[in-house]
């Protein structure tokens, strides 16, 4: 990394806490050990365009719909992290 202010930037993001804003399922009713109720929402384009999102961990298989919403946080500067696969 050659820009020394991005470099602060991330390390300073990298070093914050982490808070959840939301979780997109498929069954919004369907409990999830450990998530709180309120996080959860089958609105994966509504997830995707929050302002508050700064990081989007792709945890879905497949290629569609997954590809798609990966890429859509780039548009808003958000960044992506898909899973790795083995």
């Amino acid at each position: 990394m050659n820009d020394p202010d991005r470099r602060e930037a991330l390390l300073d993001a990298a070093t914050g806490p982490i808070e959840l804003v939301g979780v997109a399922v498929r069954d919004a009713a369907k409990r999830r050990k450990g998530i709180p109720k309120h996080l959860l929402t089958t609105d994966v384009a509504g997830l995707v365009a929050n302002d508050d999102l700064d990081i989007l961990v792709e945890l879905a298989g497949g290629i569609k719909p997954a590809r798609s919403t990966s890429r859509r946080p780039f548009a808003t500067g958000s960044r992506s992290s898909p899973p790795t696969r083995r």
